[in-house]
């Protein structure tokens, strides 16, 4: 049933209660996963979703910033659900990192894999355009890969190599030789992949990231090991936001079948209401 801006303003307004997702599981240690997407253009709002004992979507701040996140906390969290809250998976931004510390000061912070993985690519991405344009004779530049919508050359240099095929493999095999510093930076990503699958415990992994840490660049190399600790984190508990990147691609969804929406409170309340149970949403027929 398609419904007018107006009407749907309306129902959103009168039948969606604020925080109606919100809900602790009682006397429980607790992990959240805090992340931020695009809500819109160039503006962030913060997800926050509980990860452990269950999982599910606790709310949605329209805006991705320290104030924000401050009031959404300070609204929602009595002191005695703040010294439960033991773990929470962020990416490696600060901005929200120093209210988080000050709300829940019983909390670990453990970056997520997903985003130093991602963090890595973009270095690797970043290199191989500054290569290209400034670090190649023109003779050198005609032997890169051509790029087409399918087969650009950074989508490849994302993946792990075990799904390349061989023309891939012939592409990955170019770029290579004329940019070794793209190389080591992906055999270095590479091996980080390798010490989530395959580290047993946090002082195995410690010392494989750093060998990780001599073939970064030295800005890159500066920033991983300021968060090192929070990356081994990881290992001892093996959490991730990845039900909080779960979150993301519904809401994506979301978004996309809206057409955009400017106003912030429509917009938390919008994407919420795809999270509300269904014997919740059973309301009449007019309004």
């Amino acid at each position: 049933m398609k419904v007018s801006y107006g009407v749907l303003r309306k129902i959103l307004l009168t039948k969606v209660e604020d925080n109606s997702l919100f809900k602790l599981p009682k006397d429980q240690e607790i992990t959240l996963g805090i992340d931020e997407h695009a809500r819109l253009k160039k503006k962030l709002a913060t997800t926050i979703t509980l990860i452990k004992p269950q999982k599910q979507l606790l709310g949605i701040i329209a805006k991705s910033t320290s104030q924000a996140t401050k009031e959404w906390i300070d609204n929602n969290f009595s002191l005695e659900e703040r010294l439960r809250i033991k773990e929470i998976c962020v990416d490696m931004t600060k901005s929200l990192k120093k209210p988080l510390q000050l709300a829940f000061p019983e909390a670990k912070f453990t970056i997520d894999k997903f985003h130093v993985v991602a963090y890595l690519n973009n270095l690797i991405k970043e290199e191989y355009s500054f290569s290209s344009k400034y670090g190649l004779r023109e003779k050198d530049k005609r032997k890169l890969p051509q790029r087409t919508k399918a087969m650009h050359i950074s989508r490849i240099l994302a993946q792990d190599g075990n799904s390349w095929d061989k023309k891939k493999k012939d592409k990955v095999k170019t770029v290579f030789s004329l940019m070794p510093r793209v190389a080591e930076l992906w055999y270095a990503k590479e091996e980080v992949r390798a010490i989530y699958k395959e580290c047993l415990d946090k002082k195995e992994a410690r010392d494989r990231w750093q060998f990780v840490l001599k073939l970064m660049p030295e800005v890159a190399k500066s920033t991983l090991a300021k968060h090192l600790e929070e990356i081994l984190n990881y290992f001892d508990t093996y959490n991730t936001n990845a039900f909080t990147e779960g979150v993301h691609t519904k809401i994506k969804k979301q978004k996309r079948v809206s057409y955009g929406i400017k106003n912030p409170e429509i917009y938390v309340k919008k994407m919420e209401l795809a999270f509300i149970p269904k014997e919740k949403l059973i309301l009449p027929h007019t309004f």
